[in-house]
């Protein structure tokens, strides 16, 4: 077997195992801000679309978009700022971010999830957006792994 082969294995295999692993970090990270975290209500401050034009080492262009809340809220007196909408906030189509920041005009009241642990930890959805995107692919980059660890005996 030589270097080569043992670098395929250990980038496809290391890496579907750490797509996985970051899924389920996301995963119970949610889930555990839905049941054990403490709410409280917040005032949107700013609701922008965040624009990010990027190139691929190839010279391929693609424009990333991401809808960027900005909410206030108060704990035991002290004011706390954040931006994070969810867990693993992730790029998206133009209308899904638009749609989003929809739900969150400037002035509006919403709930804020914080960690009583660490109150600067906070999220406006107790969920893991891209949880499913990180298994999924995981997963693929896993099977690859082993089949060519399989093919390339």
């Amino acid at each position: 077997m030589n270097y080569t082969t043992i670098i395929i294995y250990v980038l496809f295999i290391g890496g579907g195992l750490f797509l996985l692993v970051m899924a389920f970090l996301q995963y119970f990270r949610a889930k555990k801000a839905a049941t054990e975290w403490q709410t409280v209500q917040g005032v949107v401050q700013d609701s922008e679309l965040s624009i990010r034009h990027a190139r691929s080492s190839s010279g391929t262009s693609s424009t990333q978009y991401r809808p960027k809340v900005t909410y206030q809220f108060q704990v035991n007196g002290q004011s706390i700022s954040n931006d994070s909408i969810a867990f693993g906030d992730s790029n998206m189509s133009r209308n899904k971010a638009e749609e989003k920041l929809s739900e969150y005009p400037k002035g509006a009241l919403v709930m804020v999830h914080y960690d009583p642990a660490d109150p600067a930890k906070s999220v406006l959805e107790t969920k893991a957006n891209s949880f499913v995107t990180n298994l999924v692919v995981g997963i693929l980059v896993l099977v690859v792994g082993v089949v060519l660890a399989f093919i390339l005996k």
